[in-house]
């Protein structure tokens, strides 16, 4: 037993090792990927593209929800160093717009449907002191890199249709 015991404790602190890194860079590897197929598909860092209705021909994303329509904007701050005004046109029915770091940590989410008249966001580079705008939510993004994801609940090819009438009201880019 004696012979074997360094043997446990060294396998255990390798696993251990091994745990905390896979959990502490996984999160930021996957983000840094999805965002580089983003781009190579067309997507601009700094404005919103409407993605295409999930069918089985259009996925791109395991599983995305068929009763939602998914609009994106990359955001990353070496890119464009100041503060970004994000808008997203209200929807009359169900909707989020929801900010991710690029730990894929979801650090703030909005309604936008009628009730609340669409969300309006204000969003810091990291480590800014965040100033108060009316008629809008200011946040400071944890990470320089990001996605921003609109969804609207759109389950018929008429309600993906109005989604695609009002989503030219969303925008994401540089605070003027």
């Amino acid at each position: 037993m004696k012979r074997t015991l360094p043997y446990i404790l060294i396998f255990v602190v390798v696993a251990g090792i091994a745990h905390y890194l896979t959990l502490s860079f996984t999160p930021r590897a996957i983000m840094n990927r999805t965002f580089d197929v983003m781009q190579t598909r067309g997507m601009k860092v700094g404005a919103f593209t409407l993605v295409l209705k999930s069918t089985p021909q259009t996925q791109n994303v395991v599983r995305p929800s068929p009763d939602l329509a998914y609009s994106v904007c990359l955001f990353d701050f070496s890119e464009t160093p100041g503060p970004l005004a994000v808008k997203a046109a209200a929807w009359r029915d169900m909707g989020s717009l929801s900010l991710y770091d690029a730990d894929t940590n979801n650090f703030a989410r909005y309604r936008i449907d009628e009730d609340a008249n669409g969300g309006s966001v204000i969003m810091y580079p990291p480590g800014v002191s965040v100033p108060d705008h009316p008629g809008a939510h200011s946040v400071a993004a944890p990470t320089k890199r990001g996605i921003i994801l609109i969804r609207r609940l759109a389950p018929t090819l008429e309600t993906h249709k109005g989604v695609r009438e009002i989503s030219g009201g969303d925008s994401c880019g540089p605070l003027n």
